[in-house]
């Protein structure tokens, strides 16, 4: 989505149209916001917002903010890629315009060459180097147009870095996972699942969103793991198998989930069975000993919180 969008962009700039009004609204319109958590099957009215003072000093406390954060960080970094991709997608075209100046200074070159001294035959000759000149004006023009809007393309990605630190030094108990995998989440955390592949999903119409690609789609509470056989058309991939408790829906259930370590698929079947690919990846987990620490380690009633 943020892709199309940044091309658009650069394909309206390229063709000598004004890119301002997309260049301000991010993709599909004013709000950027990738669907937060669809588990539940109705969703909650949305609380009148704060004055902006308060907002900025209300301070993280729960998991469901770090989801938020989360979402917020994903759709910056979406954001970030897809406009870092616009500012280098003008690289060839100013290259392509910068070449045709370099054959029209050749040009000129080769004209001067063929003066005789001949005041008639030489008039001419100017008057075709004139038509040269031109050109190579008409070029530097297009240039500048490209230049200064490939500037404002970047100017964006650095105002959307600094938004995205904002976010990232709030939320220094969410564990992202890498490939291969490396470490586990303790017994009673928060596992973080998400769209392995853009993606429909939702319970119910009402609640059905668009998932981008490595969007938050899914929370589980971790339990234990175990080693789990590899899928027989790829016998050399590493798969575990985490015993997690699901709240999706209205009731908790257990479930299984299959993990390969190598590249963070998640299966919630038998890794056996032939797919293709999973629409399904490991986003990482909540620490709850810094998720707690971070909200002052205590609750309401001001005693430490039980363990996992």
């Amino acid at each position: 989505m943020y892709e199309r969008h940044a091309d658009a962009v650069a394909d309206r700039v390229v063709a000598g149209r004004c890119a301002e009004a997309l260049l301000d609204h991010g993709p599909g319109g004013a709000s950027n916001a990738v669907g937060a958590a669809i588990q539940r099957q109705e969703p909650a009215p949305a609380p009148a917002p704060a004055p902006v003072d308060e907002q900025a000093a209300a301070p993280v406390e729960t998991e469901g903010d770090k989801l938020k954060i989360f979402n917020q960080e994903f759709s910056l970094n979406a954001q970030i890629e897809a406009f870092q991709k616009a500012v280098m997608a003008f690289n060839k075209p100013i290259a392509d315009v910068e070449k045709r100046q370099e054959y029209f200074e050749e040009k000129k070159g080769e004209l001067e060459e063929q003066k005789t001294g001949e005041k008639a035959h030489d008039k001419g000759i100017d008057q075709a180097i004139k038509g040269q000149d031109v050109a190579i004006r008409q070029l530097d023009s297009a240039i500048a147009t490209m230049e200064r809007e490939q500037k404002k393309f970047a100017t964006k990605v650095e105002k959307l870095k600094v938004d995205y630190a904002v976010f990232d030094a709030q939320d220094d108990a969410l564990v992202r996972a890498t490939a291969p995998l490396a470490g586990h989440p303790k017994p009673g955390e928060y596992i973080l699942l998400g769209a392995g592949a853009a993606q429909a999903c939702g319970v119910s119409a009402a609640t059905k969103v668009t998932l981008a690609e490595g969007s938050f789609k899914h929370i589980a509470v971790f339990r234990s793991s175990e080693p789990a056989p590899s899928p027989s058309s790829r016998p050399d991939e590493k798969w575990e198998k985490w015993h997690t408790i699901d709240g999706g829906g209205t009731a908790a259930k257990t479930t299984e989930l299959n993990v390969c370590l190598s590249d963070l698929r998640v299966q919630f079947g038998n890794p056996n069975q032939p797919w293709a690919s999973s629409t399904t990846a490991r986003i990482g987990w909540i620490d709850m000993d810094k998720l707690l620490a971070g909200s002052g380690g205590a609750n309401k009633d001001g005693a430490a919180p039980p363990a996992p």
